[in-house]
């Protein structure tokens, strides 16, 4: 029971994780730039984890930031292992 627990939470997580990276896309407007701060007072700790463990040449140079998927990948495992 308490691994269903765990889990859902993982599920949100990687939920919001997946929202912030596409909401530094949307930096046009206010409302747009609220919800990537809020996300990322929640989302960047972790992320930001991984932004510093990876290298920069896995992007190949092309300035793209890698860390929300290998976050998400993580918390994927960490789900399958829990379950």
């Amino acid at each position: 029971m308490t691994a269903d627990w765990v889990v859902q939470a993982l599920r949100l997580y990687e939920l919001l994780i997946f929202i912030y990276a596409l909401s530094s896309w949307f930096v046009g407007n206010e409302t747009a730039r609220a919800v990537n701060r809020a996300l990322a007072v929640v989302c960047e700790p972790f992320v930001g984890l991984i932004r510093r463990i990876l290298p920069d040449q896995l992007s190949g140079g092309a300035g793209v930031d890698l860390a929300p998927l290998v976050a998400m990948i993580v918390l994927i495992a960490a789900q399958s292992i829990i379950r």
